[in-house]
């Protein structure tokens, strides 16, 4: 129960690390559609006109700063304006400073692209590249950091550890002896102590053992570290192939009691 509650704590933590992940590339992918849609437009020259400082007191306990947007303008032959805003990215340690920066800035000539009555400047359209890589980038991070923990935790059930216990749950602990793929068992215990050893050899002598030997071998064993074999071949824990040999161990004993 407290592994089935680990294994949904860690799912659940990289699924909100996942979320989180893609909605920011959500965010930057409708930014770089929104600078996109300049591509292939008028280039143009416009003139700063105004500007305005902002400020951000900054995240993860970095220091703030001011910003300085610089309003820009261009005016074609007909006389009609066509505005827009651009924020560089830096940062003044003063509001003087960044008013300082925006004042040198006005009349300045500035690049900018024309489309459908919408302009945006060069400095932005500079940041397309970027932010087209992060709209792909991010999401498909998101996807791997939901994905594979929960396909590794999935492929770990399904291989399991080995024995959580001396025997599988289902093992009863018949008497009879009886006899699967050739190889005399003295009884289940005897069998299930059996598949603690990977040679094959080894294997069929501790299948032959009286049922109290073959329980002192199983109290014996590590069981968290001890790997399952039949016939040389490994098997896992909540297997398809363990649950089936068990089952034809069990059909073969009752099958042979009720013979002899």
């Amino acid at each position: 129960m407290k592994k089935n509650n680990a294994n949904k704590l860690v799912i659940a933590v990289f699924a909100v690390m996942g979320a989180v992940l893609m909605l920011i590339g959500v965010v930057i992918a409708s930014n770089a559609a929104s600078i996109g849609y300049f591509r292939g437009g008028e280039e143009i020259y416009g003139t700063v006109y105004d500007y305005r400082v902002s400020y951000s007191s900054g995240s993860r306990g970095r220091g703030g700063g001011y910003f300085c947007h610089l309003n820009c303008r261009y005016i074609d032959e007909q006389g009609r304006n066509y505005f827009t805003e651009v924020q560089y990215n830096m940062s003044y340690t003063s509001k003087e400073r960044a008013e300082a920066y925006g004042e040198a800035c006005l009349n300045k000539r500035i690049k900018m692209y024309l489309k459908n009555s919408q302009c945006i400047t060069e400095i932005e359209m500079k940041r397309y590249p970027v932010y087209l890589a992060l709209s792909i980038v991010l999401p498909c991070a998101a996807v791997f950091v939901i994905g594979v923990p929960i396909v590794i935790i999935k492929v770990k059930e399904r291989r399991g550890k080995y024995y959580d216990n001396a025997l599988p749950e289902y093992v009863e602990e018949h008497e009879c002896s009886f006899t699967l793929d050739g190889v005399f068992c003295a009884s289940f215990i005897s069998f299930s102590a059996a598949l603690g050893f990977k040679s094959a050899a080894r294997q069929k002598k501790v299948c032959a053992l009286p049922k109290a030997e073959a329980a002192e071998i199983l109290k014996n064993k590590n069981e968290k570290k001890v790997k399952l074999y039949w016939k040389g071949k490994r098997l896992y824990k909540n297997s398809r192939e363990l649950r089936e040999l068990l089952e034809r161990a069990r059909a073969e004993q009752k099958e042979q009691a009720f013979l002899y």
